[in-house]
Order: C-alpha cells, then structure tokens, then sequence
C-alpha cells in the first residue's frame, strides 16, 4: 500500500479500454465516473478529480487527503462497468520520515560518520514516533459534539508501559516523555480541521 502525509496531493492513473481490450477510450470526464472515497473503514463526501491525459485515454485520479487515516477511493467507469481503487495509509511526517531517520544509523559503506549525540537526537525522535502511534500512551479528557465526534483530548507518551497510568484523567510526570492537546472541528460533510499540538 502507498503512503501519503496530509495536505498532499495523491495521484494515480487509470487506463480505460474498448470492448476490444487494447483500445484506449479517450474522452471522458468526472461525470462519467462515480467515486466513493473511504477513510478509516467509513464512507465519506470528498472531492476527487478524474482528467484525461492528452486525449490518450489515461486518466488522472487525484485528491488531497486532510488526516492520517486508511483511505480508499473508488473510481466506478460507467463506461465499460470496471471499478478502479487507490488505497492510501495517510501517516504523519513523523512515521513518513521514519525510514530516512534509521538510514542514517543504517548507512552501509557510504562512509557517513552518526555521532553520539546524533545516536541520542534519533533515539528520541523515534520515541515520539512510536507515541504519536500510541505505544506507551494514554488518551484520556474527550470532548465530543452532539453528534458524538470528538472535538478534543489529550494524549501522554510514557518512557515504558509500565509507567502508564491505569486511570485516564491525572496528572502523572513520572516516565512522561511528551504531552498533546488534540483539537478537532467540523462542518457539514465532516472533518475539517484536526490539530495534534505539543504542550510545553
């Protein structure tokens, strides 16, 4: 599965056929498509663009996602009835960058030099990767609207699980490592603005 981070464009590209099936069908438009967009396992409203490439009967498929998530667009071509899907997990730049971050320790032969104090840099860096996924962390002080989504909370990494604190809702510094301030708001078609802000 590709990866994406939010507020970047996703594209993909589609072939559509004549019954001949080699035959590129050129012509088309959105409105000749019906798309579906999901994210996280839910159905949502979302905008996508489908547009041909230079008359050739390839298409582009593209879309902005706004959160991380698992998204999953389906694009139905009323044309010849075939179902193309582009399926996306959306991660923050934290995990996005993950990889380039273990290269640097992980660089064989290049002769590039990782000091200490950049081994200690990384080894914080992915423990705040690892909480912003949850491990050792604690979400607790949800608000939600009348529709029952949530508009606030607040999420706590912990050095090792055993320091996470059974009971949602105190105010425990041992073992805290990093504490957030998540923020949501919304508008009729859903999400609109998802805010993970770090407390100094």
């Amino acid at each position: 599965m590709r990866t994406g981070i939010p507020g970047e464009p996703i594209i993909d590209h589609l072939s559509v056929f004549e019954d001949d099936g080699y035959t590129k069908h050129s012509g088309l438009t959105i409105s000749d498509f019906s798309v579906t967009v999901w994210r996280d396992g839910n159905e949502i409203p979302y905008a996508v663009s489908i547009v041909e490439v230079d008359a050739m009967g390839e298409y582009l498929v593209s879309f902005i996602p706004s959160v991380v998530g698992f998204w999953k667009v389906e694009s139905w071509c009323h044309y010849n009835d075939d179902i193309f899907a582009t399926e996306v997990e959306v991660r923050s730049a934290d995990v996005s960058s993950i990889e380039e971050l273990l290269q640097n320790i992980m660089d064989g032969g290049t002769g590039n030099f990782v000091s200490e104090d950049s081994l200690h840099a990384l080894k914080a860096d992915l423990r705040r990767v690892l909480g912003l996924l949850h491990r050792n962390a604690i979400l607790d002080r949800q608000t939600y609207d009348d529709l029952g989504r949530l508009t606030s909370a607040r999420l706590r990494v912990f050095t090792e699980r055993s320091k996470v604190p059974a009971i949602p809702g105190g105010e425990e510094v041992d073992g805290l490592l990093h504490k957030y301030t998540i923020e949501s708001t919304y508008d009729a078609y859903g999400e609109t603005k998802f805010r993970l802000l770090e407390d100094l």
